[in-house]
């Protein structure tokens, strides 16, 4: 999976404003003996319930890359991260 389709993952998430610093520095993706790290750096909308919202965004990513031959090999995950870098009125 690469890191496109993740930013398609997380921009179609309820509450989801948008990716911080942008798709290319909003999600980082590396590989470890384990399985994948993903740190996915956004910006939500004001009145969120942001530990809902954090879930909801490691659910949908997993999601999307355990299921193989839609844009995803497959990939054993070791954990993703979400950092929430703002909050903005829309």
């Amino acid at each position: 999976m690469q890191s496109n389709d993740i930013a398609r993952t997380v921009m179609g998430t309820d509450g989801v404003l948008a990716l911080a610093g942008g798709r290319s520095k909003g999600i980082r993706i590396a590989n470890s003996e384990k399985g994948l790290h993903i740190d996915i750096h956004v910006i939500l909308k004001f009145g969120v319930r942001i530990p809902e919202t954090a879930w909801q965004l490691q659910q949908r990513v997993k999601e999307a890359i355990a299921v193989p031959g839609e844009g995803s090999d497959g990939a054993e995950i070791e954990k993703i991260n979400i950092h929430i870098r703002g909050i903005r009125a829309v």
